[in-house]
C-alpha cells in the first residue's frame, strides 16, 4: 500500500521535473522572444540586442546548428547522418520531450488531486464509518495507486526522452556543451519551419 508521504514524495518529484523543465518549455513555446536569428548583421563594434547578444555573436555560438536554417523540408528529407538530419533528429527527440513534460505534469496534478481525495475520504470516514464511506474511501485509494503509477511511469519516461534530446542534440551540435541560450536559440529557430 502506498503512504500518503510516497504519494506527496512522488508528486513533488514530478512536479521538480515540471518546473526545472519550465525554461525550455518557455523556449519552444515562446520563439519570438528570440534576437537570435542566426544571421549576422555586424556593422561593426557595438550593433547588438543587449549585452554579449548581438546576432553575430549566437550565430557563432551555434556553430554547425546554424544548419537549421534549412527548409522544413530539407530537415524532413536529410540523410540521418548529415548535420541538418541530426537537427532533425534532435528536434524530433526534443518534441518527444516536450509532449512527456506535458504529460507529466498533468499525471503529478492528477496524483495531487487524488491524495486530496483520499484524504478527504478519510476524514469522511473517520466522521461517519458507513458502509457509503468506506467504499468512496476504498475507490479513492484505488484512483491514488493508478495516480501513482501514472507519475512513475511518466517521470521514468520523461527521464529518458530528456537523455534522449540532449543526446541527440549533442550529437548535432559541434560546440559543447550546449548553453540554455543556444539550445533557446536552435529551438526558436526550428519552431518557425
Amino acid at each position: 500500500m502506498t503512504s500518503a508521504k510516497q504519494v506527496s514524495r512522488l508528486v513533488a518529484m514530478a512536479a521538480g521535473l515540471c518546473i526545472a523543465a519550465a525554461p525550455c518549455v518557455e523556449a519552444i513555446a515562446a520563439p519570438g522572444n528570440s534576437h537570435a536569428n542566426g544571421n549576422s548583421s555586424s556593422h561593426g563594434p557595438g550593433n547588438s540586442n543587449g549585452p554579449g547578444n548581438s546576432q553575430g555573436s549566437m550565430a557563432s555560438k551555434l556553430g554547425a546548428l546554424n544548419a537549421a536554417h534549412a527548409s522544413a523540408s530539407a530537415l524532413a528529407n536529410a540523410s540521418p547522418n548529415s548535420r541538418v538530419g541530426k537537427i532533425a533528429a534532435y528536434q524530433a527527440a526534443n518534441a518527444a520531450y516536450t509532449k512527456a513534460l506535458t504529460t507529466a505534469c498533468q499525471s503529478s496534478s492528477a496524483c495531487k488531486s487524488a491524495l486530496t481525495a483520499v484524504q478527504t475520504a478519510q476524514a469522511n470516514y473517520a466522521a461517519n464509518p458507513s458502509a457509503a464511506n468506506l467504499a468512496a474511501l476504498n475507490q479513492a485509494k484505488a484512483a491514488l495507486s493508478t495516480a501513482r503509477n501514472a507519475v512513475v511511469q511518466a517521470s521514468t519516461t520523461l527521464q529518458a526522452l530528456q537523455k534522449a534530446a540532449l543526446a541527440a542534440l549533442n550529437a548535432a551540435a559541434n560546440k559543447r556543451p550546449v548553453t540554455t541560450a543556444v539550445r533557446a536559440a536552435l529551438n526558436a529557430l526550428l519552431a518557425k519551419k
